[in-house]
């Protein structure tokens, strides 16, 4: 990174941020962005002022400055969005498995292991292994059914019978759960059995669940958890308005910022994400600094 510098420099025009990291006490990485933009530093303070008796302003004392930190990102970074709630993303592993929705859409055509339509009953076999959740000795499967019209909306929801055994147990608008086995063949695989009698051939169900797995990664805002304060650094970049080749960098340190809990996360394509935080002095600083920018030569 060549850096055009000189300590005569005093006027510098920013072009724009490059990156954004939150690094723990320990100086280990906390959250990073190299996506952002609209990058602001907002300080305020308190006036206390003295007026004469006609209420002229004869003295005044600045006091309670506070710094806030904005800026906003196009993409959805885990890392970051972790950061926000407080917490970090997680990685499913071994034992460590994370429950995933699955919508499954079934076209009610016969298909080898998949879809097996009998004489009055067909069976659609599942992709995942429905979750238990309730106990080994008390187990129990949620899983729902809805028939579908040709635009993808519910024609005819379905209802678990969960006594059902066998398919002369079930009534119009049943649906039976059968647990598979857990061996790694099609047909004993977790299944669901609908009467023929419920839809017309060629019709889509779509089918709800929770599976476990190991390969999946998620993030949990938890009403316990709370952002805390890190230590946020930025990177922006900008010329010396006398020499508009060389680009310079200038570092913006903030020794405590924590991210605010208020924000609205977008899921449209036009939609970025607003990120802002709060800065605390450093208290243990003879300084006692709420940021500082620093540019270097190299």
């Amino acid at each position: 990174m060549a850096v055009a510098f000189s300590t005569d420099l005093s006027t510098f025009v920013p072009e724009r941020p490059i990156y954004a990291v939150g690094e723990n006490s320990n100086g280990s990485l906390a959250w990073m962005t190299n996506q952002l933009m609209d990058f602001q530093i907002n300080v305020t303070s308190e006036e206390d002022t003295k007026t004469d008796a006609q209420g002229n302003t004869i003295f005044s004392i600045s006091k309670a400055k506070a710094c806030d930190v904005s800026f906003t990102t196009p993409l959805f970074t885990l890392e970051l969005v972790a950061a926000m709630n407080g917490t970090e993303k997680q990685v499913g592993s071994v034992g460590h498995e994370i429950a995933v929705p699955k919508f499954e859409t079934v076209k009610l055509v016969a298909e080898t292991n998949k879809v097996v339509i009998a004489s009055t009953a067909t069976t659609i076999y599942l992709a995942h292994d429905v979750r238990n959740s309730g106990t080994v000795g008390t187990p129990e499967y949620k899983i729902s059914a809805a028939l579908l019209t040709k635009d993808g909306s519910t024609r005819k929801k379905l209802e678990l019978d969960t006594t059902a055994t066998q398919v002369t147990d079930l009534a119009s608008g049943e649906f039976m759960f059968t647990k598979g086995t857990g061996e790694s063949v099609p047909t004993m695989y977790d299944s669901i059995t609908i009467l023929n009698a419920d839809y017309d051939a060629g019709s889509s169900i779509l089918i709800t669940y929770e599976y476990l797995t190991e390969s999946a990664i998620q993030i949990v805002n938890s009403a316990e958890d709370f952002p805390v304060a890190s230590v946020v650094k930025v990177l922006v970049r900008g010329y010396d308005v006398c020499d508009k080749t060389s680009p310079i960098y200038a570092y913006f340190i903030f020794p405590s910022a924590k991210f605010q809990t208020n924000y609205t996360l977008g899921m449209a394509l036009d939609q970025n994400i607003d990120c802002n935080l709060t800065c605390s002095y450093d208290y243990c600083s003879d300084a006692r600094e709420l940021y500082r920018m620093v540019i270097a030569g190299e």
